[in-house]
Formats: structure tokens, C-alpha cells, sequence
């Protein structure tokens, strides 16, 4: 699933439950079809996406889109009776025609179905954390003087979910997904998300 890997890392983590179904389609008619695709060797689909499904009974979305004219975003939509939530890879200055600046992404709530009920405005930085963050722990955990921030169990589920991706889209159908279960360490829990 490529760069479509961190969102299902944040959906699981958000919804603290882990998907059990998968049916995905994947597209390779983006990029191999153009200009920009002579001197690549991106072997997967310029595009694919992916329905999952949950044992809530929540769905999810998900997509990874090499092949669109934006810059590199991850967006995030998130539905519900009692709102909506949307993270825009735009700003306001583009309505206005003004130039973005470095400042590209909005993000808002909405807590009604009236067009003439404005939604409210998220004002956070994004990204919130730069994007090698995680790269100091990663190094502390090779040189034996820290334990990894992510578990194991963690990076291993939502591998477990790409790779019931992969399967959905080479079979053409939905796929159950399988977790495997890593080895409970001395004095470390099994998971650190306390999924089950």
C-alpha cells in the first residue's frame, strides 16, 4: 500500500480497534501512462484504495494516490452523527488567490448539516511533529539504550492490514485479515495501544 501505510497506522491507533475485513482496488493508469513515468521504477498501482472493515461495525476508507497533482499530504475525513471532521490539503489564501506560503492545510468540524451553519476552524500547525520524529528512538532501540515508542505488535497489525491490501487487490475480492500474535517479552506488554 506504500505511503497509504502511516494512515492505517493513525486510523488504528485513533480508533484504538483493528480492522478485520478488507476489498481494495488498485490502478496503474496514473502515472506508467504519462510523461512523468519514463524514467521510474515504481513497480506498484499509481492508485489504490481500500474499504476496511471493523468488528464495531465501523468502516474506513482509505487511498493512496501516487499519480495526483497535490503535494504529499495525508488527509483525514472523519464521519459521524454528531460531526464531521476535515483535514484539507488547502488553506484559506488559496481561496483568496493569495500564494500558500508553506501554509497549505485546513482543517475543520462541522456539527451541522446546514449550509448556513459555518463550521468551526481547527487551528493547529501541520505537521505538528517533524517527520524524522521518530528516527532518534528508532536509533536509541539499535544501540540497546531505549525501548522502541511503537511496539512491535503495533507495526506488525498494521503491516497485517497492507498486506491483506495487497491480497484484495491481486485477488479481486474482499480478504480476511490475519494478525500474528509476536511473543510477549519479559516486563513488556503485549501491545501498547491495549488493542486485543
Amino acid at each position: 500500500l506504500g505511503g497509504a501505510v502511516h494512515v492505517v497506522d493513525l486510523l488504528i491507533w485513533l480508533t484504538g480497534e483493528r480492522p478485520h475485513r478488507v476489498h481494495a482496488l488498485g490502478s496503474g493508469k496514473g502515472l506508467r501512462d504519462s510523461t512523468y513515468s519514463a524514467d521510474s521504477s515504481f513497480g506498484g498501482d499509481d492508485f489504490r484504495i481500500a474499504l476496511l472493515e471493523f468488528p464495531s461495525g465501523m468502516t474506513a476508507k482509505v487511498s493512496a494516490n501516487y499519480a495526483c497533482v497535490l503535494p504529499h499530504f495525508h488527509r483525514i475525513d472523519v464521519f459521524g452523527s454528531l460531526g464531521t471532521y476535515i483535514h484539507v490539503p488547502v488553506s484559506s489564501a488559496v481561496a483568496k488567490n493569495k500564494p500558500l506560503e508553506g501554509d497549505w492545510s485546513s482543517a475543520f468540524v462541522f456539527h451541522s448539516r446546514e449550509a448556513t451553519e459555518p463550521p468551526v476552524a481547527v487551528d493547529l500547525p501541520y505537521p505538528a511533529t517533524p517527520k524524522g520524529t521518530l528516527i532518534a528512538n528508532f536509533n536509541e532501540v539499535l544501540s540497546g539504550t531505549a525501548k522502541l515508542e511503537i511496539s512491535e505488535q503495533d507495526s506488525m497489525d498494521v503491516l497485517a492490514v497492507c498486506l491483506a491490501i495487497d491480497d484484495s487487490v491481486k485477488s479481486a475480492g474482499p480478504k480476511e485479515i490475519e494478525y500474528w500474535q509476536i511473543p510477549q517479552r519479559v516486563g513488556e506488554p503485549i501491545n501498547a495501544r491495549g488493542l486485543e
